[in-house]
C-alpha cells in the first residue's frame, strides 16, 4: 500500500527524469532554476506577464523559490493542461463541462485579499474560470502538494478572529479549528480551501461562486485519507460553500480522448505526447466522466 512520502518520492524522480532528458536544470531536487523550464509550451503574453516574477515582488523570494519553480507544482499542471484551450472554449466546455461553461474566460494567478486583517501579500488563486452566465469557479489545482508534508491552517489572523468570516460562519469556525488543532488534516490544504472561499466571498458575494479541488488519485492510504478530509470538509461548510472535486485522471481522460461519440477533437497531437510524456505515470486510467 503506496504511503504518502513512497507517491511523493516516485513522482518526484519521474519529473526529475523528465527534466533531464529535456536538458533542464535543476536549482534542487524537487525544482528548476527557471520557471518558464515547468511549461510544456508557449502561454498567451498576458499569462506570461502574469506569472512572471519580476512584475510580482512578493512571488519569488531568494531564499525561497516561487511555486512555479517546484516540479510538483499544481499550478504549472494547470497551466499545461488547460492554458491551451484558452482560444477553443466551447470545445473545453464540451470535454468538461462540470467547470468550463462554453465562454469560459481562464485566468491564473490572480491575486485577490482575502480581508482587512491579513498580513503579507495578497491570496493568489491559482485559476479563476468566469463566464457570462455562469457561477465564477476557483480552481485548487494540486499535483504532488497533498502527498507532501503540510500543516493545513489558516493565517494568524484569519484562524484567531472567526469574526472575519461574517456571514460565512461555518468557515469561520472551521478556520478558528483548524488554529487550534491544525494536525486534524494532513493531506488536505484546508487553510487554502478557507482563504479561498473569503476572497471570492468578498468579490462576488455569498453563493454566488464555486471552488474546484483537482487532484491525483494515486490510490493507497494516503489518497483515502485525502478523500475523507475532502468529505469532512464538505459537511462543515457545504451549506455555504459550492465545493466540487474531481480527479486529474477524469480530467485528462476526457481532454485526450478521441472517441467517436464526441463532437470535438482533441487538441494536436503535440499536446497528447507532451502531457503523457510529463504526467501520464502519475495519472492512472479512468473511465470514470467528470459529471456536469
Amino acid at each position: 500500500m503506496p504511503d504518502a512520502r513512497s507517491i511523493q518520492r516516485a513522482w518526484m524522480a519521474r519529473q526529475r527524469a523528465w527534466a533531464d532528458s529535456h536538458g533542464i536544470e535543476l536549482a534542487s531536487e524537487t525544482s528548476l532554476l527557471d520557471w518558464r523550464d515547468n511549461l510544456l509550451a508557449p502561454i498567451a503574453s498576458e499569462c506570461d506577464a502574469a506569472l512572471d516574477p519580476t512584475t510580482r515582488a512578493h512571488y519569488d523570494l531568494p531564499e525561497k523559490p516561487g511555486r512555479l519553480h517546484a516540479l510538483g507544482s499544481g499550478l504549472a499542471l494547470a497551466l499545461n493542461v488547460f492554458e491551451p484551450w484558452r482560444s477553443r472554449p466551447s470545445e473545453l466546455s464540451a470535454r468538461v463541462p462540470r467547470f468550463f461553461p462554453a465562454d469560459a474566460r481562464m485566468r491564473f494567478a490572480v491575486e485577490m485579499p482575502d480581508g482587512p486583517a491579513t498580513e503579507g501579500p495578497p491570496l493568489e488563486i491559482d485559476l479563476l474560470i468566469e463566464g457570462d452566465d455562469s457561477a465564477p469557479t476557483a480552481v485548487i489545482p494540486l499535483f504532488c502538494e497533498p502527498f507532501e508534508d503540510i500543516v493545513p491552517r489558516v493565517r494568524d489572523p484569519l484562524g484567531r478572529d472567526a469574526g472575519v468570516f461574517a456571514g460565512l460562519d461555518g468557515c469561520g469556525l472551521l478556520a478558528r479549528d483548524l488554529h487550534c488543532h491544525p494536525r486534524r488534516f494532513a493531506r488536505l490544504d484546508v487553510g487554502r480551501v478557507l482563504e479561498t472561499a473569503l476572497a471570492l466571498d468578498r468579490r462576488y458575494g455569498a453563493h454566488s461562486f464555486r471552488i474546484a479541488v483537482l487532484w491525483f488519485d494515486a490510490g493507497g492510504h494516503a489518497s483515502r485519507r485525502f478523500q475523507r478530509e475532502l468529505h469532512r470538509v464538505r459537511m462543515r461548510i457545504g451549506g455555504e460553500i459550492d465545493l466540487l472535486a474531481a480527479t486529474w485522471q477524469e480530467v485528462l481522460s476526457a481532454l485526450l480522448s478521441d472517441s467517436p461519440d464526441r463532437s470535438e477533437t482533441a487538441l494536436d497531437d503535440g499536446y497528447s505526447t507532451r502531457i503523457r510524456a510529463r504526467y501520464g505515470p502519475a495519472a492512472r486510467d479512468s473511465e470514470s466522466p467528470v459529471r456536469a
